[in-house]
């Protein structure tokens, strides 16, 4: 298995919240699983703490990130800032294809939410805005948002109320339908709105309880 695919699989278990906010990941473990050697699994862990996934505290090993407070407040206000700007550019660029692909996103988003899928669901909202940073077309404002889009992940399952979903998607087809209008206050304002929504929905609370690795990832 090559470096991507691993990087992958342990990137999603992280966003779909399998993979707990503060655990330990086991390097040795991790060979095994993925059948290939250490230097590979350091460098995918290097990468996963280049986009904020992951903490590597010199000499302790690996650890998912974890958030405070505080650092949720700053990581909302960022996105607020970041995808204003995102939206807006997003609405003099899309085209049909691209207006097409957010609603198949949030079809999608409607069926994990009918299964009870959390993971799925967590992972297809995340999706949505890195969409629409996709049609906005600039690639560095798109690297910012990936990383903002796992921390928030981490956030919800640090903070997240129980039974509360973490990103409407009815704000999402709204949102779709002010940029297919190339409405750009409208869809910067619903934006915002959606984005202090998300973050009102938190409250502090104990991370859920850790998996082990095998059974995360099979």
């Amino acid at each position: 298995m090559d470096d991507d695919r691993i990087y992958t699989r342990i990137f999603d278990a992280i966003l779909e919240h399998r993979l707990a906010p503060n655990k330990k990941i086991n390097e040795e473990e991790l060979t095994q699983i993925f059948g290939v050697s250490r230097t590979i699994i350091r460098r995918v862990l290097l990468r996963l703490s280049l986009d904020g996934a992951v903490v590597l505290p010199k000499n302790r090993g690996a650890y998912v990130a974890m958030l405070t407070s505080d650092q949720v407040q700053e990581l909302y206000a960022a996105r607020r800032i970041i995808e204003q700007g995102i939206v807006a550019t997003a609405c003099k660029n899309a085209g049909k294809k691209d207006i097409q692909r957010l609603k198949r996103i949030i079809e999608l988003e409607h069926e994990s939410i009918k299964s009870g899928d959390r993971g799925s669901r967590i992972r297809l909202s995340g999706e949505f805005h890195l969409a629409i940073a996709e049609i906005a077309g600039n690639r560095l404002l798109h690297g910012y948002l990936r990383q903002l889009v796992v921390q928030t992940s981490i956030a919800r399952a640090c903070f997240e109320q129980r039974g509360v979903s973490p990103c409407s998607s009815h704000d999402h087809l709204d949102l779709v339908e002010a940029i297919a209008e190339g409405a750009v206050d409208k869809a910067t304002r619903l934006i915002v709105n959606h984005l202090q929504s998300s973050e009102s929905e938190l409250y502090v609370e104990s991370p859920t309880e850790d998996e082990e690795l095998k059974s995360i990832f099979g």
